[in-house]
Order: structure tokens, then C-alpha cells, then sequence
């Protein structure tokens, strides 16, 4: 029971009742793996690396098998030759009694600790082992979000007869929007580093609300809209009570901006555009922990996306004009400050200093990027797809 309060309390950014309550679990039960995993997934949140390695440690000394401790562990370490926890990792995929999903934890953490010594064939095998049973476990196929785009667009119009009217917003919401991995983390670091703004990090609402409206199977009113905008409002006031802009970092949400700007016309939409070779890789070698990314475990796939993404944000500035602002990853990388007072003068807000200097932010951010987007901004992650180029087989051939 303290385990899953842990659980609910860290899903409502209540990260010291969280720790207090896996502690209290822990208390009860000494040997309970589960609750330090979850612990150290907490103490990973707020940037607590030592603690959150002692208990993903913890957790593979009481079950040596528990796979998704070990690509933890792979997430905050760079491997040696001599690191034990490898040897065991390979000894775990050759057991037949493994799950598959387990299997694939298994094979990204090895990738990534074969690529921290530059054995990038081994990297490369392992990704592609990883990627195929994460793909399997999820039944995915890239037909299914072939038909959901296709509707997407084949909708929009109905949407935007039903749009609802501007009106001021407190809080007003700011949707950064793109692919995964395309620097997302890193656009909310910077806009929420200004004091009238709040970080909400990945919200699920308009996963949970969106998808039957987007494809036709909602009845759409003024009436349904307006309570959707109700009930979206109320979430963000969970989130604070005297910001005057909150930040939705769901990149997912690109599907959604036809019903997210008839629902609320004065929100600000930013889609985050990074090199499109660096964005599909830094998809495809990642693990994640959502189940609805099932095109990101294929190469094949995850190029297929892109274009569809692509397509999609082309279809959106035809339909909305100016209202989606284009940040260009690469550019805020190589020129910030420039890069950044245009970002933040698109949103509304006044200029501050602190928008510089987004890893001073101490606001809690709870992706897979958070380990680097608590450094200084940097140049180079854009290029690290290229130690692999010789393995892809022309995969990302059609970008250049």
C-alpha cells in the first residue's frame, strides 16, 4: 500500500511524501525491490544521481533479474570493460525463462554500455534485439498510425468549424510540441526558467481526451468544447495557482493542435524542429516507457513516422497560419541568446535573464532528458547518430 501511495504522490509531483512513503514501505518489507526501484526512479526526477544509483543497485542485489533496474542503472553510468552488471545482463538474455520485455530492458542497457566503450557494431545489435521484442511485446505495426494520421487530417476541417473564441486565459497554456527526443525538454527548461511561467512537464490530457475526437468518433458542439476546455483549465490549475503561463511538453501533442487551437485559440503552440537523421536515431535507441511509441523500436519505422509527423506540422501552418512558432534545435544550440529572445517574445512574455541559463532551473522534470538539459546548453548531440552511419545501410539516406 505505501508502495503505490509512493507511486500516486510522485505522479502528483509530491516528491518528498513519495520518497517518505517508498521509505515507509521499505521499513515494512527490507527486501522489497519493487519499492526501491521506485524509490530510485524518484530521487532520478530530482536529479539525485548517487541516491538513485544505491537504489537501483539495491534493487538487482535483492532480484538480480529485474531488467528495468538495470537500464536504469545504464542510464545514469558510463561502462568500463571490467563493470560486473554487464556480465550478469548477458547471462540474463540467454535464460529462456525471461520475458521478452524483460529481454529488451536487458538489451538497451547493454547497448548503451557497449557504446560507452565505443564498441558500436555491439551497440548496434543490440538496439536492433532490443527495439524488435519491444516492438513484438507492443504488436505494433506502422499501418495503424497510417490510418490515424490519415483521419487526423481527414477531420480538421469539422474541427475548426467548431472552434470556440478567443478570450484571455489565466493560466494560459504553452504546448511545445515535435518528435521525441527533438529537444522538447530543453525548450520548456528555457521558457520556464521565467518566473511567471511553471513547468507541467508531460501532461496526458489530450492523449486521454484527443484521439477519438481527432478521428471522427466524438460528436463534436460548442457545448463538448467548452467543458473539454474546462476540464483541461482545471489541470493546469492543479499545477499552480499564481502563474500566469503554464507549460504542456507532450510532444505527442502535434497530432492533436487542430483540436488544441479550437478548443483554446490564444494558446501558444511551439514545435521544436531538430535534424531529422538525429531525431530518428535518438528515437530508435531509446526505451520508452509509454506504450504509445511503437514506431521508435524499427528503423524502417520510425522514418515513416517522421515524414508523418512532417507532413502533419505542414498541414497545421497551412491551416492555422502564424500560430505555431518553429524552434529550430540546431540553432538554439550553435546561438542561444538570440535564438532565445525570439522564443520568448513569440510566447508574450518579458524579457528575463534567466531564460539563459536554463540549467539553473530547478524545477522538477521528469523525462528521459533530464540528466542533460541539467547542463549548460550544448552543440554536438546532433551528431551523435553519425558513429553508427556505417551500420544503417542508407537508412536516413532520404534527410540529405
Amino acid at each position: 500500500v505505501y508502495n503505490n501511495k509512493g507511486n500516486t504522490l510522485k505522479e502528483l509531483y509530491r516528491f518528498d511524501e513519495a520518497l517518505a512513503a517508498y521509505s515507509k514501505a521499505i521499513s515494512f518489507k527490507p527486501k522489497y525491490a519493487i519499492a526501491f526501484n521506485n524509490r530510485g526512479n524518484t530521487y532520478k526526477d530530482l536529479n539525485q544521481v548517487d541516491a538513485a544509483l544505491a537504489d537501483y543497485k539495491k534493487a538487482i542485489f535483492l532480484k538480480p533479474d529485474y531488467a528495468q533496474a538495470h537500464r536504469q542503472i545504464s542510464s545514469l553510468t558510463t561502462y568500463t570493460a571490467s563493470d560486473d552488471q554487464q556480465q550478469l545482463m548477458k547471462k540474463l538474455i540467454q535464460e529462456k525463462k525471461v520475458p521478452k520485455i524483460d529481454k529488451s530492458n536487458l538489451f538497451y542497457a547493454l547497448a548503451k554500455a557497449a557504446d560507452d566503450q565505443g564498441l558500436f557494431a555491439q551497440a548496434f545489435k543490440y538496439f536492433k534485439k532490443g527495439g524488435k521484442l519491444r516492438k513484438e511485446c507492443l504488436s505494433y505495426s506502422i499501418d495503424q498510425d497510417l490510418s490515424f494520421f490519415t483521419k487526423i487530417k481527414y477531420n480538421a476541417l469539422l474541427l475548426a468549424e467548431t472552434s470556440l473564441t478567443y478570450r484571455e486565459l489565466n493560466p494560459t497554456p504553452i504546448f511545445i510540441i515535435g518528435m521525441p527526443r527533438s529537444g522538447t525538454t530543453l525548450a520548456e527548461k528555457i521558457i520556464s526558467s521565467h518566473p511567471d511561467v511553471i513547468a507541467g512537464g508531460e501532461l496526458s490530457f489530450w492523449e486521454r481526451h484527443g484521439s477519438k475526437i481527432v478521428t471522427g468518433e466524438t460528436d463534436l458542439t460548442e457545448d463538448f468544447l467548452s467543458h473539454l476546455k474546462e476540464e483541461y483549465l482545471l489541470e493546469l490549475q492543479n499545477i499552480t495557482s499564481n502563474h500566469h503561463f503554464v507549460t504542456d511538453k507532450m510532444p505527442q501533442n502535434f497530432r492533436f493542435v487542430g483540436l488544441i487551437l479550437s478548443v483554446f485559440p490564444e494558446a501558444k503552440i511551439i514545435n521544436m524542429q531538430r535534424n531529422p537523421a538525429a531525431t530518428c536515431w535518438s528515437n530508435f535507441t531509446h526505451f520508452f516507457s509509454s506504450n504509445g511509441l511503437g514506431y521508435s523500436y524499427d528503423l524502417k519505422d520510425v522514418v515513416k513516422y517522421y515524414h508523418l509527423y512532417r507532413d502533419l506540422i505542414r498541414f497545421w501552418d497551412k491551416s492555422y497560419g502564424k500560430g505555431i512558432y518553429h524552434l529550430d534545435y540546431e540553432k538554439l544550440t550553435l546561438n542561444p541568446e538570440p535564438e532565445i529572445r525570439k522564443l520568448i517574445s513569440f510566447v508574450g512574455l518579458g524579457w528575463s535573464d534567466s531564460c539563459l541559463a536554463p540549467h539553473h532551473n530547478k524545477q522538477v522534470g521528469r523525462t528521459s532528458s533530464q540528466q542533460q538539459v541539467n547542463k549548460p546548453i550544448y552543440q554536438g548531440s546532433s551528431e551523435v547518430w553519425k558513429k553508427y552511419e556505417s551500420f544503417l545501410k542508407g537508412a536516413f539516406d532520404e534527410f540529405f
